[in-house]
């Protein structure tokens, strides 16, 4: 697959300084990525009553990530709050996928159960089996824009306490530059991570003919499906849920 995206321009549209990784694979292959953020994190202010729900960390049998965001901003309470990181040690992790586990390394700590599926249903599904009769207490730090869809699954199985660690935002600013390549068409493809990302774009252009043409690969199949539901369909859809995932997937689209 080397140099198969030799001259092709794509446009990502993570937040700010997380698009380092996916350039990196797509220029090993010839090509050349802008980025144009269409969605910012940025940490959340906890109030006391939150705090309440998250401590003492002994009362939960479980922590489940569904991605590294949910991981960074959860540590870095706990480190903003009692100057550590450190969790009990009867307290197991869960993940979505190795690449959110491989998160937990920055704080020299394992996952004890990884999903291998892509979706908050497959994570669901597999969690149900991992739970059994046990019905445990869990914790869920996570962003204010995920969709229920864990929870409810789980709510038979499980006690689970979400607690919104980071919000997803809109960009207060956008690249004039880059946005006009789209809305002139001067690109090959353009990427998004997930809904909002897709929604923000969309209410910026606020032109039909356009975003219904935008030529799109998204990172998985819940952003695929959000994105479908508005009437315009990715023609790549990642297989795995991160950058390489999604470099591939791009790579294999054009040797087709």
């Amino acid at each position: 697959m080397n140099k198969v995206l030799e001259n092709k321009i794509f446009i990502s549209t993570r937040p700010p300084g997380r698009t380092d990784e996916l350039a990196g694979y797509i220029n090993e292959m010839g090509g050349r990525v802008l980025e144009m953020p269409m969605i910012e994190i940025q940490q959340r202010k906890i109030d006391h009553s939150v705090k309440n729900k998250i401590f003492p960390l002994s009362h939960y049998q479980w922590i489940i990530f569904t991605s590294p965001n949910g991981i960074r901003y959860f540590f870095h309470l706990l480190k903003e709050e009692f100057g550590q990181v450190q969790l009990p040690r009867s307290l197991k992790l869960a993940t979505i996928g190795k690449h959110t586990a491989k998160q937990l390394e920055a704080y020299n700590l394992k996952a004890d159960f990884i999903n291998s599926g892509n979706t908050s249903n497959d994570f669901a599904n597999a969690l149900e089996k991992e739970f059994g009769n046990a019905n445990p207490r869990v914790l869920w730090p996570t962003g204010n824009l995920s969709r229920s869809v864990l929870k409810d699954n789980l709510k038979h199985k499980a006690d689970i306490e979400v607690v919104y660690v980071y919000n997803t935002v809109k960009p207060e600013a956008v690249d004039q530059t880059i946005l006009d390549q789209v809305m002139n068409d001067q690109y090959d493809l353009i990427i998004f991570t997930s809904p909002s990302g897709f929604d923000n774009l969309k209410n910026l252009i606020d032109d039909e003919s356009v975003t219904n043409k935008l030529r799109i690969a998204s990172i998985g199949h819940t952003t695929t499906t959000a994105i479908e539901q508005q009437g315009v369909i990715p023609v790549v859809t990642a297989r795995m849920s991160d950058a390489k995932g999604i470099a591939d997937s791009i790579c294999e689209y054009y040797i087709k």
